[in-house]
């Protein structure tokens, strides 16, 4: 019955050949996946955060306060009151602002360790992100490839069954 084989082998030529189609378009979907493949934007944390001025530029009024009182009490005092007393004002007020300089450099390390640190957090997640979504764009491409080699052997297989059929003895 050559007929029955030589159709069996057709119809299975047949889903063969719709296989191997499907597979070739998945694989191309994959492959323009790939192509226009964009990586998500991440941002850090601590990338607009300034230092805070509050304390320190509250800690220079106080002392403006501060050595304005000294000062009147030192122009009280006479010339050599002022002669005396300048010297001091003037100690103070250097050892006054390396106070706050030392204050502001402190925080911006701070800040700079924690913006250094978000950093590397970040990076960690953009690479996990773009390894997973790679591997997944990967596997449907495979998928593809597979589906498609899957169906050019059903092909083979459907016409070496449809041609054998006519081989038989009958």
């Amino acid at each position: 019955m050559p007929v029955g084989g030589l159709l069996g082998g057709l119809v299975k030529a047949g889903v063969g050949l719709f296989k191997a189609s499907e597979g070739k378009k998945e694989r191309r979907k994959g492959e323009k996946a790939l192509r226009n493949y964009e990586r998500n934007p991440l941002e850090n944390a601590y990338g607009t955060t300034q230092v805070s001025r509050l304390g320190a530029d509250l800690q220079v009024e106080e002392q403006a306060r501060q050595s304005s009182s000294i000062l009147e009490a030192l122009q009280r005092s006479g010339t050599r009151g002022i002669i005396g007393g300048a010297g001091r004002l003037a100690i103070q007020s250097n050892v006054f602002n390396r106070q706050i300089g030392s204050g502001l450099d402190r925080q911006q390390k701070e800040l700079d360790m924690l913006e250094a640190q978000d950093e590397a957090r970040l990076r960690m997640i953009k690479e996990e992100r773009d390894s997973q979504n790679l591997a997944g764009i990967g596997q449907r491409i495979q998928q593809g490839r597979q589906s498609q080699q899957s169906g050019l052997g059903m092909i083979g297989a459907g016409l070496s069954m449809g041609l054998s059929s006519f081989n038989k003895p009958q």
